[in-house]
């Protein structure tokens, strides 16, 4: 008897979908780089139209996905 219930629940296993199937899948690890400074860092507006960039305004350009820049730089 106890044959038959192990090979019942073994079969039923079988069927089933792996556990992992119906779970979303993990957020991508990331990280945020916080930028605190002068005139030389700060976003600068662009409207009306401005040739001026700050560095920390430019950064996130060199990062890929999951890098957060939060740019806290004050032009004084």
């Amino acid at each position: 008897m106890a044959i038959l219930l192990l090979a019942a629940v073994a079969f039923s296993g079988c069927a089933t979908k792996p556990v992992t199937a119906s779970r979303p899948a993990p957020a991508k690890p990331g990280f945020t780089i916080f930028l605190v400074g002068d005139s030389t860092m700060v976003d600068k507006p662009v409207i009306p139209p401005n040739p001026e960039r700050g560095w920390g305004q430019m950064l996130p350009m060199y990062f890929k996905d999951g890098v957060r820049i939060e740019n806290h730089a004050v032009n004084v």
